[in-house]
This record gives structure tokens, C-alpha cells and sequence, in this order.
């Protein structure tokens, strides 16, 4: 707040626009100039979308692109929105900054006692890459609902899956599934995806492949009838 009376060449600008992004959730940007001698000039910019995620203690958070806390739902209403699947945060205050949180590993399974089934398996687990943070794949998300919010192209996604770091997938409700692979080349892999999406008839449905396999070639193939 600032008070009238208080000198113009004082107000830290930087802590006002602070205090009107905590107390208005859904602003934003925030823009503070000085007029001199007597005005002070606020300018806000409002959030346009934003995209719901799990906490850990069993509710919901709507959150930007940037990955604030905007405001608090229930698990009814997070159906309403584009939903970050495949990882959770924890629940704190809105305009927070979100924390992903880490899930408890499963018990690994028990071995046999083959032993040739047993090196299979090692050899297995060595070729796999090790499996990314929490907080990573909370970052490939947030990279992904940003790049298609600014390309204006995220009205029709339902979800997008971070589950895996090295198979990120997107659904567009039940028309398109479009796999993306690992997080290498994602920003291309998104324009891709976009401008291949505009090219199908509306009523074409199906598994778009960007996985890039042979030649960064993606692949379309329509669901079975």
C-alpha cells in the first residue's frame, strides 16, 4: 500500500508490484511507474490461463505458466482445465511458487531365481536412463503449456503427461494423443505438432508420433474403428 503523503523518489517499486501480485492472484504482470510530482501509475496485465495440478495433501491448485500458485480447487473443478498429469506439488499459498514433490519409489519386485532371466533384467535396467526428478518433469511441463500458450494452440488439450520424462505425451480429449518423446528438441517437436494437427480434416482422429524414430519424420495413425 502506499500511503498518501509518502515521497514519490521513496516508493520501491518493486515491492509494490509484489504486494498486488500476492494479493491479486490472477494478475500476471504488474507495472509500477512514478509520475512526478504527484502520481503514481500501476499498470496490470491479467492471466489469460492457467492449468491445474495434484497436491500432495489430495486437493487440486490452478497454477500458470510460470508456475505460481493461482488459487485453490476441488478435485470436481480440475476437470474444468488442462490438467498436469504425472506430478504432484506441494500445497502451500496462493502466489507460491510450486515445489514438486517427490513420490515414495515402489518395492522393487522379487527376483527369480533363473539366473539367466536375472542378467536379462540387469542388462535391461542398465540400458534404461535413469529416471528424472520431480521437479524436472514439472519443468517439462510448464515448458510445454507455455509454448502453447503463446502459440495460442492449448484450448482444445485436456492433459499433458509428464508421468515419464522420457515419454511425454499430450491428449486432446479423446481425438488425438500425440507423443513426444523425451524433453531433446521439444520446442520443435511442439511447432510440429501444431503445425501437423492443422493439417488434419476434423474428422480425422489418432496417435501422432513425435518421437522422431527415423529422420525427425512424425507419423500419424488413426485410431481402429
Amino acid at each position: 500500500r502506499i500511503s498518501g503523503g509518502t515521497a514519490l523518489l521513496r516508493v520501491n517499486k518493486t515491492t509494490a508490484a509484489s504486494r498486488i501480485r500476492a494479493q491479486l492472484p490472477y494478475i500476471d504482470e504488474v507495472r509500477v511507474g512514478i509520475g512526478l510530482p504527484d502520481t503514481v501509475k500501476i499498470e496490470v496485465v491479467e492471466l489469460e490461463t492457467t492449468f491445474a495440478v495434484a497436491a500432495d495433501d489430495g486437493s487440486f491448485w490452478l497454477i500458470n505458466s510460470g508456475g505460481r500458485l493461482i488459487e485453490r480447487i476441488t478435485g470436481k473443478d480440475a476437470g474444468d482445465y488442462l490438467k498436469i498429469e504425472g506430478v504432484r506439488i506441494e500445497s502451500g499459498e496462493t502466489g507460491d511458487q510450486a515445489k514438486a514433490v517427490e513420490e515414495p519409489e515402489a518395492p522393487a519386485p522379487e527376483k527369480e531365481e533363473n539366473e539367466e532371466e536375472e542378467e536379462t533384467e540387469e542388462e535391461e535396467a542398465e540400458e534404461r536412463p535413469p529416471e528424472a526428478s520431480a521437479a524436472e518433469r514439472l519443468d517439462a511441463a510448464l515448458q510445454i503449456v507455455r509454448q502453447l500458450a503463446e502459440e495460442d494452440d492449448i484450448r482444445s488439450i485436456t492433459s499433458v503427461d509428464v508421468s515419464s520424462i522420457y515419454d511425454l505425451q499430450i491428449w486432446y480429449g479423446t481425438r488425438f494423443q500425440v507423443k513426444l518423446g523425451g524433453t531433446s528438441e521439444l520446442s520443435y517437436k511442439l511447432e510440429y505438432m501444431v503445425a501437423a494437427l492443422a493439417q488434419l480434416d476434423s474428422y480425422q482422429s489418432g496417435v501422432l508420433d513425435l518421437t522422431f524414430q527415423e529422420a525427425k519424420k512424425a507419423t500419424f495413425i488413426p485410431w481402429s474403428s
